[in-house]
């Protein structure tokens, strides 16, 4: 079994691979990995150990490290005026203001439609651990889809089923909604009984 500074040395190499913009894939064959999810956790755990940020925008973070470390690579040489690496740090700029941006905008797409959603259903006090995990899946949807990351981006769509079961178990979606009315055909002779109630009177 390999010793704790030896799993630290490997997830130190399989952060170093990806920000220098190795696939996941090739950092499995590289460092001896079982599975693409070993390598990816690794990776997350070298992160934490770096102090980067894991969550909610990995992705970004890591992306932003890397466009840092290659403007770095080339500012030097950039500020005696070389011509192509002035070209080059302008283009990382560049690319670091679009996804600085990103992050400060804070695109929500589907986190927003998740909120809208919800807040045009009658829920109950203990719905609310559901709702909180849907948000959860929502927001990392968003993360992905804002990153750039191709790789993030597949990976999200694997969180789209579980975030759609979440709905359904809210009674958010066309079929459940369905379900409902099917199960409950009286439901407007229901609610007029109790408003009838409630005035004291009878029903017809």
């Amino acid at each position: 079994m390999a010793s704790t500074n030896d799993r630290a040395d490997r997830d130190r190499s399989a952060l170093e691979l990806r920000r220098a913009g190795v696939s996941v894939a090739r950092i499995v064959d590289r460092l001896g990995f079982s599975t693409p999810l070993q390598a990816e956790r690794a990776i997350e755990r070298a992160m934490k150990a770096t102090g980067t940020p894991t969550d909610p925008a990995d992705v970004r973070a890591l992306e932003l490290d890397r466009l840092d470390r290659l403007q770095q690579a080339v500012w030097t040489q950039a500020l005696n005026g070389d011509i192509k690496a002035i070209d080059q740090a302008q283009k990382l700029a560049e690319a670091r203001v679009r996804l600085a941006g990103i992050a400060s905008r804070g695109e929500s797409v589907m986190t927003n439609a998740f909120d809208s959603t919800v807040e045009a259903l009658k829920t109950e006090p203990e719905d609310v651990s559901i709702i909180a995990s849907g948000r959860r899946i929502a927001e990392r949807i968003d993360t992905a889809a804002a990153s750039g990351d191709a790789l993030a981006e597949t990976k999200a769509l694997y969180l789209l089923p579980h975030l759609m079961n979440i709905l359904r178990e809210l009674g958010a979606t066309p079929a459940a909604r369905a379900d409902l009315k099917a199960k409950a055909p009286n439901g407007n002779d229901e609610k007029r009984a109790k408003l009838t109630a409630l005035r004291g009177g009878r029903t017809a």
